[in-house]
């Protein structure tokens, strides 16, 4: 038999104001440890991306880089069939092209990387003429490869004619119809060339820090001049040459094996001085056989950059958990093709 306990109505059933204190605290203070412990989670998570974006783009500084100093005098040194172009400096601390200032030949800069190389689309090729002035039209001397393959060069290509002396020059192809170019100097020169003279397209880029909008860009020559990378804070190339064997200070010895040392930028611009009228190059960068680049990337938020100096280039606000470090990479090089056996 069970028995039930009615219950009176006058009687109180529920929960104290005491009990619902106690457990709304209780409630707050796991509340409060779930997202103490998940604030520095969140905040990771949102820096993750930024941190794979700065070394993204430090890796691609580098391979870029790399890649086109390895190729840096390609055709153009220690090549059998290109001699007469042992005078030309294919890499030089300072602009070439169509935007360079005027003297800035004579301006070197660490921050300044100008890269010179054949392109390998096209086969050189010679003038049937002599070549002379600002705009020059240029006929090609015919060979058993044109008509099945370009020769010489097409319109919007660089080129750089020489001759057996040693002069040498950049031009851009403005036009060509059949075997004549109507070429356009790229520097205020006056050099002029004779019957013979060698055309070989190039390759020009030019490399520099714009500390203003921390980028890399990239200049080709003429009239494209872009960001490569954002977020560079700071860009520096140090140059390393081989000892002057050579009797003749423009023309490169055989220094193979030979220690390197460091060099300084005013040792690349206080002669003797080569190349062509106008536009002339220091000596010693003949004697240039690798170079050493340091580059360094920031977040590009600035809510991502902390306030320690030895960590940020331009410090910003973010606490510990959300900061992003700049990223420096430092690499060198030695080109093949500047090797003087």
């Amino acid at each position: 038999m069970t028995t039930r306990r009615a219950l009176d109505p006058g009687s109180e059933v529920g929960v104290s104001l005491l009990e619902i204190l106690i457990g709304l605290a209780l409630s707050l203070t796991v509340a409060g440890g779930i997202f103490t412990l998940a604030a520095p989670a969140s905040t990771l998570s949102a820096s993750l991306p930024e941190l794979a974006d700065v070394s993204q783009r430090a890796r691609y500084a580098f391979e870029r880089l790399r890649r086109d100093l390895r190729d840096v005098g390609y055709g153009l040194r220690g090549h059998p069939t290109f001699p007469p172009e042992a005078s030309a400096a294919v890499l030089l601390p300072y602009r070439l092209g169509r935007n360079a200032p005027v003297g800035a030949h004579r301006a070197p800069t660490s921050s300044t990387l100008t890269l010179l190389r054949a392109a390998g689309s096209a086969s050189p090729g010679r003038t049937a003429g002599p070549v002379a002035g600002a705009t020059p039209v240029v006929d090609l001397e015919p060979d058993g490869t044109c008509g099945r393959r370009r020769c010489g060069a097409g319109a919007g290509d660089l080129v750089m004619l020489s001759n057996d002396e040693g002069l040498w020059e950049l031009f851009r192809v403005q036009d060509r119809s059949g075997l004549r170019l109507s070429l356009d100097r790229l520097h205020a020169t006056t050099s002029s060339f004779a019957s013979g003279a060698k055309v070989t397209v190039v390759q020009l880029d030019h490399y520099y820090h714009d500390e203003t909008r921390d980028q890399l860009r990239h200049y080709d020559g003429w009239r494209a001049d872009f960001p490569l990378i954002e977020g560079v804070v700071a860009f520096e190339v140090q140059w390393r040459v081989a000892p002057p064997l050579s009797p003749t200070p423009c023309l490169p010895a055989g220094d193979e094996g030979a220690p390197l040392h460091e060099v300084s930028l005013s040792a690349l611009a206080d002669g003797p001085w080569c190349g062509p009228a106008g536009l002339p190059h220091d000596g010693d960068l003949q004697r240039v056989r690798s170079v050493d680049v340091v580059l360094r990337a920031q977040a590009s938020i600035a809510q991502f950059r902390g306030r320690d100096p030895r960590l940020f280039l331009k410090p910003g606000s973010a606490r510990a958990r959300a900061q992003v470090p700049d990223l420096t990479i430092g690499f060198r090089v030695s080109p093949p093709n500047l090797r003087v056996p």
